[in-house]
């Protein structure tokens, strides 16, 4: 498979600027990306990462749907047909032979890519966290909730909103809008579990 990204990543980040797990694979890969970071964290990511790596919000301490939103404009401002959302704490596997294997952020990202080229209906694509693969016997699943390494389809009117569980909020409204989404059941993630790595929502 001839491997090349096409659309732009973005990686929110709080509270991560030394162990940005997420950023870490994609540098692996040679992978252009902009870590999503609060004003006050700005010069604490910057020790690590070039400022052309980061984009700074407008807002401390506003939460995960404040940020996702922000990015989602900000593609839009910049003509951006589709765009990445990677959570911070991620990496990259993929089911083969009834096993999860480790993949790359490029192969997950390109498999993707490639698949949703061939349609304008998708509103929004995940990656499935690997923890469930094991019991999904379909290679895709259609109309449920894509979380936490998805492309997001900029035409989509679909918004990140406060005081609820964004992800499954997002979806939903992608559904209402006759877009449908797309869980790629052999193209995988892994993260720590809730509360076991510091940072992001665990404060």
């Amino acid at each position: 498979m001839n491997l090349s990204n096409k659309y732009k990543i973005f990686i929110p980040s709080k509270g991560r600027s030394n162990n940005c797990i997420t950023a870490k694979e994609l540098i692996k890969d040679n992978l252009h990306f902009k870590i999503v970071i609060e004003p006050n964290e700005y010069d604490n990511y910057n020790k690590y990462y070039s400022n052309k790596n980061l984009l700074r919000l407008d807002k401390n301490n506003m939460g995960i749907a404040y940020s996702r939103q922000f990015i989602k404009e900000y593609s839009i401002k910049n003509n951006q047909k589709y765009h990445w959302q990677l959570d911070d704490d991620l990496k990259f596997y993929k089911r083969e032979n009834n096993k999860n294997v480790k993949s790359s952020a490029l192969y997950n990202i390109n498999f993707i890519e490639k698949y949703i080229n061939d349609y304008k209906n998708i509103g929004i694509a995940s990656m499935r966290n690997m923890v469930f693969a094991f019991s999904i016997k379909k290679e895709i699943s259609f109309n449920n909730q894509c979380s936490s390494g998805f492309l997001v389809n900029n035409k989509c009117k679909a918004k990140y909103r406060p005081d609820v569980i964004e992800d499954t909020d997002y979806s939903m409204q992608v559904l209402t809008e006759n877009y449908c989404t797309i869980l790629f059941n052999r193209i995988l993630f892994n993260n720590p579990p809730n509360a076991k790595n510091s940072g992001g929502c665990t404060e």
